[in-house]
């Protein structure tokens, strides 16, 4: 996940880590950096969707849930268009 992290064009970046305690089997107690996204950081660019080196999906995927675009530079829906 520091791929991500690390191309990130964000100044602050939108991928961070927060340290987390694990269990494992044979090591006990662990600590770990587990990373999250801050979404208003985040400028939806996918670099990290795209850069991600695990084999098959990626294990981020870039939706467009807190979209906020401005009304006035939407396009116009097809009921409000002269034509349509």
């Amino acid at each position: 996940c520091i791929v991500c992290e690390e191309h990130c064009p964000t100044a602050e970046k939108a991928i961070q880590f927060k340290d987390i305690e694990v269990e494992d089997e044979l090591r006990g107690t662990l600590s770990i950096k587990h990373p999250y996204v801050v979404d208003d950081l985040c400028i939806g660019c996918g670099i990290c969707e795209y850069k991600c080196p695990l084999p098959g999906r990626s294990a981020i995927i870039v939706t467009n849930a807190n979209e906020s675009r401005d009304p006035e530079k939407a396009l116009p829906q097809p009921s409000a268009l002269p034509y349509g």
